[in-house]
């Protein structure tokens, strides 16, 4: 455009000059007539030139304000596009449920991916409860040991489902005295998971999901594997309302199993404390000891001063860190094996009229050739 409009005034600026030249001429010869026609021509062109310049100016003007506007209109339509496809993308694939960061939501094909992964792992259970219930039959040392042995009342039928009827009926206190509180509250922890699951989650398939399912609005589309759940509630559903109070029942049934199984784990803890042998469960192991109570007198009277009462302290012991002394006492026991061994085959080179000492080292390597015995006395 630059260059265009300086070639136009260039062009202007010769045809101006050309024109004057004639003009002049006139003015000089004294043809006035010819003067007054030829100034009224020149301002004539003058004005021509002038509204052709600004003809121009407009126009580029113009083409500019036109190549904005297709600009805008190309990026409105990419935008309506995206939009279109979002939308598009909404109903099918997404719910009204927001994505967290790092997960993502259902899509399509993911219930045949989960009906896929209950079938395998379904199967494989099917197998480990088949192989233990042939197992405990061929090997009850192994698998019937606890019972048996008398630890656990009754003892299991000796047929292939024997084991389920007595794993029912055993109590948490015959647990805990067979094999520990530990693992008599790994057991519990499971009932309390399956019982948790069971209160909530028997309504919330029986009832909460069909609602979703019928009344949701279908939100989640293709999505098949989120059509009982929320995914498939669509905005401003009257199932909103129903699913506020689930979410507190939900909480009120949390809360109140695991401060159940807290204070029957709390009642359970002190019983297997009050039951624990005298020494050990008034034993404590202290680590860390400054240097001026590193003795079993020193350690005894520092917890009888701190402990309130008379006659706390039993007996106190010191034992330290050996790991470093055991690893000398190990070489000192190899070298007196070794001075023995040196020692005894001197008395044979006597014995044979040699009368030459064991020597070590000095073969190879460069190594020092000493007396064996001496460098194993020393």
């Amino acid at each position: 455009v630059r260059s265009g409009l300086s070639a136009l005034i260039a062009a202007i600026c010769i045809a101006a000059s050309t024109a004057a030249a004639p003009i002049e001429d006139a003015c000089a010869t004294g043809e006035v007539a010819s003067c007054i026609a030829a100034r009224g021509g020149e301002r004539d062109e003058v004005q021509l030139l002038q509204e052709r310049l600004s003809l121009n100016s407009r126009l580029h003007r113009t083409q500019t304000a036109d190549a904005h506007v297709a600009a805008s209109e190309v990026n409105a339509s990419q935008k309506l596009d995206s939009i279109d496809l979002g939308i598009v993308a909404a109903t099918t694939t997404s719910t009204t449920t927001e994505s967290a960061d790092g997960l993502t939501l259902n899509g399509v094909g993911d219930l045949v991916t989960l009906l896929s992964g209950i079938a395998m792992y379904g199967f494989l259970t099917i197998c480990c409860v088949l192989f233990f219930s042939y197992a405990r039959l061929s090997y009850p040392m192994i698998y019937t040991y606890n019972a048996m042995s008398g630890l656990v009342d009754p003892m299991p039928a000796d047929t292939m489902w024997g084991w389920v009827r007595a794993s029912m009926n055993v109590k948490v206190e015959e647990v805990i005295e067979s094999i520990g509180l530990d693992n008599a509250m790994m057991l519990e922890f499971c009932n309390l998971m399956m019982r948790i699951l069971a209160t909530i989650g028997i309504p919330m398939i029986c009832i909460i999901g069909p609602m979703n399912w019928a009344f949701g609005g279908n939100a989640a589309g293709e999505d098949h594997l989120s059509y009982l759940s929320f995914g498939n509630v669509e905005f401003y559903s009257w199932l909103y309302w129903v699913h506020a109070p689930c979410v507190w029942g939900v909480v009120f049934v949390v809360q109140i199993n695991i401060f159940s199984a807290q204070r029957r784990f709390l009642h359970l803890r002190y019983e297997w404390l009050r039951k624990m042998a005298p020494r050990r469960a008034n034993t404590i192991m202290v680590d860390n000891i400054p240097e001026e109570f590193r003795s079993d007198a020193k350690l005894g009277e520092f917890f009888e001063r701190i402990i309130p009462g008379d006659n706390n302290v039993k007996v106190a012991h010191v034992t330290k860190d050996t790991t470093h002394l055991l690893h000398l006492v190990t070489e000192l026991k190899q070298a007196e094996d070794e001075l023995q061994k040196a020692k005894a085959m001197f008395e044979k080179n006597k014995e044979d009229g040699n009368g030459r000492r064991p020597r070590m080292g000095g073969i190879c390597c460069g190594g020092r050739d000493v007396d064996s015995i001496d460098f194993y006395t020393k």
